[in-house]
């Protein structure tokens, strides 16, 4: 796999501990539900290979609607709350990684997940910066790159508190991935070292504290509990 899938293990890994445990969760695919956030998305072991509180959110490959048997939801994210029940009470975490550049609309994106939160509910959110363009077979165009800086006004300007924000990779890791070489041609620990730079309570001003050269962002960000949607 690429460097970029081992950071996002990482950072969830961190952030798992401060999410609720069976949680409702809604995830592009269901991956991460089902792996680094099983217990989070109560798909651990106890549920016989179910996970009866976690949703999968698809686009392309079915019509639009709201599934509740299959816990699947199909639309355009930016159109999330048009197929969503107006007495479905929310989900507590969503989990959206590597999507949000191939959708053309981020910011609608941002508040369709925002409205689609219970009240304190939280996103964990991966997004790229240096990476290759890529694309599916013409589906899913390859749109936006974001700083850490960027990623935190987006967020923002649609309501959303910024609970930790995190650059990941280095140098080593953004040149491996333009150059096309996977982990396994990369020396781990190399990738690791010095491959997050924690910008959580610094806003912008803290230009040159970590690497300059990363892969991408990763964010924890919650819906507060007294706000509406922008």
């Amino acid at each position: 796999g690429a460097p970029v899938c081992l950071l996002i293990e990482r950072f969830l890994d961190r952030v798992g501990p401060v999410l609720p445990d069976a949680a409702r969760c809604l995830e592009w695919g269901r991956h991460y539900s089902q792996t680094s956030l099983k217990d989070v998305c109560n798909c651990g072991v106890g549920t016989e290979g179910r996970c009866p509180t976690s949703w999968s959110i698809e686009y392309g490959d079915c019509e639009e609607g709201w599934y509740a048997g299959q816990q699947k939801v199909c639309a355009d994210v930016t159109k999330l709350s048009s197929v969503m029940p107006a007495d479905d009470e929310g989900f507590d975490v969503i989990i959206c990684t590597q999507v949000l550049e191939h959708v053309a609309d981020p910011w609608g994106a941002m508040r369709e997940m925002f409205k689609a939160l219970v009240p304190g509910g939280q996103l964990v959110l991966t997004i790229p910066f240096m990476e290759q363009y890529h694309e599916a077979a013409g589906q899913f165009r390859d749109y936006w790159r974001w700083t850490h800086v960027g990623a935190r006004k987006m967020l923002e300007d649609v309501g959303f508190q910024v609970d930790r924000l995190e650059t990941a990779g280095s140098s080593l890791t953004a040149t491996a991935a333009q150059l096309g070489f996977g982990i396994d041609d990369l020396d781990v620990g190399a990738v690791l070292e010095g491959s997050v730079g924690d910008y959580t309570g610094t806003g912008d001003s803290d230009w040159g504290v970590h690497e300059p050269q990363y892969q991408g962002v990763h964010v924890l960000a919650s819906r507060p509990l007294d706000a509406d949607p922008a």
